[in-house]
């Protein structure tokens, strides 16, 4: 927070998103609106302010060169720059290393930069030049390792002295270290070598911009040989993943498509304002099959020197890519448009992508009469660029074309389809161009300064409404987050209630450690409802039947913990609801241990705008378990929450209380109990608690990867598993799962028939029948059992304690399933994720 970082506009995200995880404060060097590079005027204005504004560290981080454009920014300029306000400074050689040795002065303090745009240098680690200064040796390494280390004792441990040696933890990876070296000595061979710049690459053809192909960033001397453009045809301009495509089917030639990995300097080139940027970014996190929808451009990138493209090859490539923008809309017809992915295939590969003529590393030990070695020759390019021109030129057919409707997402296409080429085509009397319009329709204006149009303001304002943030599409913000106790309502009532020790603890009271609760009021539905699909309804409806676990009047409340598995049984209830023939209300409860690694708070918003009565109930399990020091954190977290949702349930009239559990989770479960505590046990459908509550489990029946993919599906916001009161017991609960994972592959039924077998489990009476022989046959037959002669200081006090053989597993690997409720609730933190 006490750290200034000032970037590019034009960087790539291996040089923004780094730093925007920091917390740091993060400036933008704007551009210069007469030379196109950076604004120094603008970066001594921040300088000047940010040191006026207090004591702060000041970096300068910058790419030496745009990996978009090749523009090369003003290295010794910006230093000395930044050296005047004692700025460190940092530069990011990426681009400009395979064209330039990196620059080190008095003035640099860091130069980093990847080797996979050199020659022979992909797989290669990257490289940091650093300033021995910087270099703290009192301090660890940042990432100790066993090659950091002088000398480790039980009592403690040094680090090497070496201030390059004391970075390097780990395994060093000699075989790409050497083929860094080789790269670089391959580059420095080729430093007197011509070198290609972009204003070369265009005066080795008969470029003419003005035309359908737009070249993006302008064009100054000393440019790095990288072309950024896009190709408009009428009013819309063809996507780029079709140009990359054809510019490969047609000529050989590979390009890449997309930002770039720069996509704020990439939208600005394209002509993207914050509003249309926005709606983009809603409908790709929003909607399915929008994916086509991302903007992006083409890019051509040249080697270094003509020691890596020869002069005619760049001939070839000019020209060829010339070719595809005056005729390239002629085989858009020929292609299919897969919207999943924004992919473009011809329509002789569209099932097999890889096609049937693909040369593989192997084919190069074949006994062929091709010489794959020898270079290409002016003659076969010359020939290939007439067959290609020839291809774009031909006749093309007119079968089985879709057509693409994306309703109300119509206004952010900016791409020519299929189906449009096509009518054009059956208008053309002979092959011609299609010129560029004047406007452009859709969010990218290239050049231009025009607004958002008022129909993308519109579905900006609907993409708002229907969108429901998750944990892994949820937007990072600029700043690090503050507190969020301050984003919960004030109006929402809270109240602490008094400690008390654990175990002697009355699980039906509200006597909890600090317990924070949080009640939502109802308030309409703003999210749609998800229907679940019909085996999910079938698999709950039965259980429901069998077990009788909903009946008329009942007031029921989900334990909530934001999982898949409680998010898909939340869905399915309110289906229920909705259409069963029996009236019946639904709540929901999160309990929040408060751990900084688990925040279930995003449930709040989710389930008001469902409409649903919700209860957030925040208890400081974790930092008194801390004081406790219980045997086992899961089974202790457990018992806690358990305590916490019977009392929410006494204190606002519910009946039942209704727990995730699916039929994963009971096989699990039943084949932990046999293996570490000797018993015939599993989860139960229904059983009453203390206090009078019913405990049921609709989802008994139901398979985990039926509520995965319906989590999916409907993008449910589920919260990852990450509890860490949680990092006990999976360890075996893991192995479980992939042991059943490993045999249902050789026994597809497996499931089927542990539902069958488990079915007398599931029952209350039966389980407390099974408990009840179980203690009639305890006797001193054997000696290892509880309250016999040989374990006298170890009493069968409770029967509900787990058999503590001398021979079964720890503690920490069991799970430590202590009693009835334990097993059955410790379940719920492992497969719902607290």
């Amino acid at each position: 927070s006490s750290t200034t970082i000032f970037v590019g506009f034009y960087e790539h995200h291996s040089n923004l998103l780094p730093w925007r995880e920091t917390g740091a404060k993060i400036l933008t060097i704007r551009q210069s609106t007469s030379t196109g590079a950076l604004d120094l005027n603008h970066l001594e204005i921040l300088l000047r302010n940010e040191t006026t504004s207090g004591k702060r560290l000041l970096i300068g981080a910058f790419s030496a060169a745009s990996n978009l454009t090749g523009r090369i920014c003003q290295i010794d300029q910006i230093s000395n720059l930044l050296k005047s306000y004692h700025a460190l400074v940092c530069f990011d050689y990426a681009t400009l290393a395979p064209h330039q040795a990196p620059k080190i002065s008095n003035t640099i303090d860091a130069v980093v930069f990847s080797c996979h745009k050199f020659l022979g240098g992909q797989g290669a680690p990257g490289i940091l030049i650093v300033k021995k200064y910087l270099l703290d040796s009192t301090q660890a390494p940042t990432l100790p390792g066993g090659g950091s280390v002088f000398y480790v004792s039980q009592q403690g441990h040094r680090y090497l002295s070496n201030k390059i040696e004391r970075e390097q933890g780990g395994s060093p990876d000699v075989v790409n270290i050497a083929r860094a070296g080789l790269a670089l000595d391959l580059a420095r061979k080729n430093l007197s070598a011509q070198h290609w710049t972009k204003k070369l690459m265009l005066q080795s053809t008969c470029f003419n911009g003005g035309k359908s192909l737009k070249l993006l960033g302008g064009i100054q001397d000393n440019d790095l040989p990288i072309l950024p453009f896009v190709i408009q045809c009428g009013s819309r301009l063809l996507h780029f993943n079709f140009v990359c495509q054809l510019l490969n089917d047609v000529f050989g030639i590979q390009c890449r498509g997309g930002c770039q990995c720069a996509g704020p300097y990439a939208q600005s080139l394209l002509g993207i304002d914050p509003i249309s940027s926005e709606c983009i970014e809603l409908a790709l996190v929003t909607r399915k099959q929008s994916e086509m929808l991302r903007p992006g451009l083409t890019r051509i990138s040249l080697g270094a020197t003509d020691a890596h493209t020869s002069e005619e090859e760049v001939k070839y490539i000019m020209d060829a890519l010339i070719l595809v923008s005056l005729y390239g809309w002629r085989l858009l017809p020929a292609y299919h448009l897969d919207t999943t992915n924004g992919e473009f295939r011809h329509a002789s590969r569209f099932s097999k992508p890889l096609g049937s003529a693909r040369l593989w590393l192997a084919d190069a030990w074949k006994k062929e009469d091709k010489d794959y070695s020898q270079p290409h020759s002016i003659k076969n390019l010359c020939e290939n660029l007439q067959k290609g021109r020839d291809i774009l030129l031909a006749p093309q057919p007119q079968k089985n074309i879709a057509i693409h409707d994306l309703g109300d997402l119509e206004p952010l296409r900016w791409f020519l389809l299929p189906h449009e080429a096509a009518e054009r085509l059956a208008m053309e009397k002979s092959p011609a161009a299609w010129l560029p319009a004047t406007i452009l329709e859709g969010p990218l204006q290239l050049a231009s300064k025009l607004s958002s149009s008022n129909n993308i303001q519109a579905l900006l304002e609907a993409l708002r409404k229907e969108q429901v943030e998750t944990p892994r599409t949820a937007k990072k913000p600029l700043r690090s987050l503050s507190s969020l106790e301050g984003s919960i309502s004030p109006d929402l009532n809270t109240s602490v209630v008094s400690d008390q020790a654990y175990p002697d603890i009355d699980t039906t009271k509200a006597d909890f450690p600090d317990i924070e609760k949080i009640s939502r009021p109802l308030s309409p539905a703003k999210i749609e409802r998800k229907r679940p699909p019909k085996k999910l309804l079938k698999c709950v409806g039965e259980a429901i039947k069998d077990w009788t676990l909903i009946e008329e009047g009942d007031r029921i409340l989900l334990g909530l913990s934001g999982g898949k598995d409680s998010l898909t049984l939340l869905h399915i209830l309110l289906h229920l609801e909705r259409v069963a023939p029996i009236n019946f209300s639904i709540a929901c409860a999160t309990v929040d241990p408060q751990t900084p690694s688990f925040d279930p708070r995003p449930m709040i918003d989710y389930l008001q705008a469902l409409g649903v009565e919700y209860h957030y109930l925040s208890e400081r399990i974790i930092d008194h378990a801390a004081t406790i020091k219980p045997t086992s954190l899961c089974a202790y977290c457990a018992r806690m929450k358990r305590g916490v949702l019977y009392t929410a349930c006494i204190e606002h009239g519910f009946n039942k209380l209704v727990l995730a559990h699916h039929l994963d989770d009971l096989a699990e479960s039943f084949f932990m109990n046999l293996m570490h505590n000797g018993q015939l046990r599993t989860m139960r459908a229904k059983y009453t608690a203390e206090r009078g509550i019913t405990v049921i489990r609709p989802l008994l029946y139901a398979r985990e990867y039926l509520c995965a993919d319906f989590a999916r599906d409907a993008r449910l916001p589920v919260i990852g598993d990450n509890c860490p009161a949680c990092f006990e017991e999976p360890k075996e609960r893991a192995r479980v799962k992939k042991l059943l994972a490993r045999e249902s592959l050789a026994f597809p039924q497996l499931f089927n028939s542990l539902r069958t077998a488990l079915d007398p489990l599931m029952s209350d009476e039966v389980t407390t029948a099974v408990k009840n022989y179980l203690s009639s046959r305890i006797s001193s037959s054997d000696p290892y059992l509880p309250g016999t002669s040989q374990c006298k200081k170890k009493p069968l006090t409770n029967l509900n304690r787990r058999r503590d053989y001398p021979h079964s597993a720890p503690a920490h690997q069991r799970g430590d399933l202590q009693n009835d409720d334990d097993i059955e609730e410790e379940e719920d933190v492992v497969s719902s994720s607290c």
